[in-house]
């Protein structure tokens, strides 16, 4: 499994994606250090799982994730409430149901 920092244009409004079917995870490198390592954790969580659903991939990857980085994690969600992008993001998802 690897991860590469890429350029935040590159899969804004992500902070990261997981492409498991290359054993690749993908991390914005403009991110604070402790969301970086947050990130990072929880994409590398989604490169082994085998969710039933999107929602419960999130959950799980975010409690794993959390219980490693945890101020990494409030930062992220701190930044994702304050970001436009990101909220739009969730909110189509969510609606969508994937």
């Amino acid at each position: 499994m690897k991860i590469k920092y890429v350029e935040k244009g590159f899969i804004s409004p992500h902070f990261g994606r997981a492409y498991p079917q290359f054993r690749l995870a993908l991390v914005r490198a403009d991110l604070p250090k402790r969301v970086r390592r947050f990130v990072a954790i929880h994409e590398l969580f989604h490169l082994h799982d085998c969710p039933t659903s999107w929602l419960w991939g999130e959950v799980k990857a975010n409690l794993y994730a959390f219980i490693r980085e945890p101020l990494g994690g409030v930062w992220c969600v701190w930044m994702t409430i304050f970001s436009m992008d990101r909220l739009k993001y969730y909110y189509e998802r969510l609606r969508h149901g994937n």
